[in-house]
């Protein structure tokens, strides 16, 4: 089996922020993980692109979560809740529309199937 890479931690709750719309909180929380000296190599590369983004729709928003929906879907599914429930949870807690839901769902699904495929 591949080795999976090392997880920054801080990088990922900086990106939950941004996914989240709060831009001002999740530079505030960079700023202090690179003055502590705890930044990763992913927050390193996150601060580099957010102090030379240039205008425009940058790629953070609730769509850009597919892994983090997957995972909810995956928990409730085990967990015995029906198909409509789920994608009426994930819609509520995502802020998304069902379609948005459903094609997260996918890819999340075929990013695991090519993983168990890699594994083998």
């Amino acid at each position: 089996m591949a080795k999976l890479p090392p997880i920054d931690t801080e990088a990922f709750w900086i990106r939950d922020l941004l996914h989240r719309g709060k831009r001002a909180d999740a530079l505030a929380r960079l700023r202090a993980v690179i003055d502590a000296g705890r930044a990763g190599p992913e927050a390193k590369a996150l601060a580099e692109y957010l102090a030379t983004a240039k205008r425009g729709r940058q790629p953070f928003g609730a769509t850009h979560l597919w892994y983090e929906i997957g995972i909810d879907n995956d928990e409730m599914r085990t967990a015995g809740v029906g198909y409509e429930e789920r994608m009426d949870k994930l819609g509520g807690r995502f802020m998304l529309a069902k379609t948005q839901i459903e094609t997260a769902v996918a890819k999340y699904e075929a990013s695991m199937d090519a993983l168990r495929e890699e594994a083998r």
